[in-house]
């Protein structure tokens, strides 16, 4: 990205309002659409800050998900639902509670 782009970017930001919203700061661009700004600054840095699997991952939490599930299952009561919570679980085992603000800050 060339200089002029960065300044016309950081412009605009300085007119704008940032908004608080769920513990993460948003360039908020019209009444419908905002920025994360973390986004804004790996766009401006250039720096690539994709979540790296966790050194020693705490799979507890997945576990008791998934046995949850095989319980729901067995009774015949299965919730559609838990299988995106085994989804989250795994994500979040394997890449840290932080991945979530991280996805969200590409959505």
């Amino acid at each position: 990205m060339n200089n002029n782009v960065k300044i016309k970017i950081l412009q605009e930001f300085i007119n704008s309002r940032v908004i608080l919203e769920d513990d993460t700061f948003l360039w908020e661009i019209s009444d419908k659409y905002s920025i994360p700004l973390d986004a804004v600054k790996e766009i401006l840095t250039g720096k690539d800050e994709t979540p790296e699997p966790i050194e020693n991952p705490d799979y507890s939490f997945l576990i008791d998900t998934c046995k949850a599930y095989v319980e729901e299952v067995k009774n015949g009561v299965s919730d559609s639902d838990t299988r995106h919570y085994i989804f989250e679980a795994a994500i979040g085992a394997i890449y840290g509670k932080d991945f979530w603000k991280w996805n969200n800050s590409r959505m």
